[in-house]
């Protein structure tokens, strides 16, 4: 039989390599039943899997950031703990010439295998108790140690992290509005191109947090389907899942000409940037006016706004065509594209006015209109 301390290293090599303590404590029954291992180097074997898988993930996440590294730490310090303090125990507390973990085992059952089953929750389950005693204390490190990323707080949940689906009523209007929350951050995509951002949320980060927020907002909406609703209710939620739809229609568009602008334009940027800018803050502007709207349920003001922008778009068009003789082809097709981003945009954003409509009907008490 080996030293328990080399069992402890081998135990931790093998979770290392194979990341799968399940294999090494099944592995460490079998060596124990055949005699091949003591039931304290077995004891050993399970306290460096524990160690050993937790030191691998740590490798594996180290250029991780954020709240996603957070978790791995908040679950390693437990792992290291519960090791630490078993393996200090297997020395510093004999019984009878025993580990008094394994003493204790022996006690409950003679099943090797529940025993070393037993010991591996008295490894973690303690530690899990005491870290509990100061887990705000912990999470406040947590933040020190991994600050959350401008992913992590774009993507936070403002009013349906703590809903419940058991109110529709309720929820419905939570979700409506997490719905207007996320509408006010569709301008950051036109303030991600500006030379002086406000914020350092690039094209990517916003349209991967959108997309976080909009999956868990569609699961929270279809869990809600699923209520005993009545039919007011369920033409309601009906019409703010379509609101979902549109503004997720939104976000991909923006996200499209926010990368045509800023990856487009190319040599032509000094020359073509202003007129591209033309369009940019024509869409900041109804975006930044549809948030308003959702807000204040002024929908007559958004309708009226895209109602009709063929003048609008006739002019853009226009300017397109007189620059066509000093500015690239890619520079024009660039611009030419950003245009019918805009139209998108615009007719996305009437769609939404209309809805936008029928769902202030639901709120005034009235199912038409």
């Amino acid at each position: 039989n080996a030293s328990p301390m080399v069992a402890l290293i081998v135990g931790a090599l093998v979770a290392a390599i194979t990341q799968s303590f399940i294999a090494i404590a099944i592995m460490a029954v079998s060596l124990v039943g055949t005699g091949a291992l003591g039931a304290p180097q077995a004891m050993m074997v399970i306290y460096g899997a524990n160690f050993g898988v937790g030191f691998f993930r740590r490798l594996m996440t180290a250029s991780m950031t954020g709240e996603a590294k957070q978790l791995f730490i908040y679950q390693n310090f437990f792992r290291y703990l519960g090791t630490g303090g078993s393996v200090l125990l297997f020395y510093a507390v004999p019984v009878h010439g025993k580990p008094v973990m394994l003493y204790l085992a022996e006690l409950v059952t003679a099943d090797v295998g529940t025993q070393l089953a037993l010991i591996f929750l008295a490894c973690n389950l303690p530690a899990v108790l005491i870290g509990s005693l100061f887990d705000e204390r912990l999470l406040k490190l947590l933040v020190k140690l991994s600050p959350p990323t401008i992913e992590d707080e774009l993507s936070r949940l403002k009013y349906l992290a703590t809903a419940s689906a058991d109110d529709p009523a309720v929820a419905i209007g939570q979700l409506e509005a997490e719905l207007a929350a996320r509408v006010g951050k569709l301008p950051d995509y036109i303030e991600s191109l500006r030379d002086e951002k406000p914020t350092q949320a690039t094209p990517e980060i916003l349209q991967e947090s959108g997309q976080r927020i909009g999956t868990e907002m569609s699961s929270f909406a279809h869990e809600l389907m699923s209520q005993r609703l009545t039919v007011e209710e369920r033409g309601h939620l009906s019409l703010v899942v379509n609101e979902l739809t549109l503004v997720r229609m939104l976000e991909d568009s923006l996200y499209d000409a926010a990368c045509l602008v800023r990856d487009g334009l190319g040599e032509s940027r000094e020359a073509f940037g202003g007129r591209a800018w033309v369009i940019l803050e024509a869409l900041h502007s109804q975006l930044v006016t549809l948030g308003e709207a959702i807000d204040s349920g002024d929908v007559e003001c958004l309708e009226r706004i895209t109602t009709d922008k063929g003048r609008v778009l006739d002019e853009f068009r226009r300017t397109c065509l007189e620059s066509a003789t000093t500015t690239p082809p890619a520079a024009q097709e660039t611009f030419s594209k950003l245009i019918s981003h805009f139209e998108y945009v615009v007719w996305t954003i009437h769609r939404l006015a209309n809805l936008l409509r029928r769902v202030r009907a639901y709120h005034s008490g009235r199912t038409g209109a």
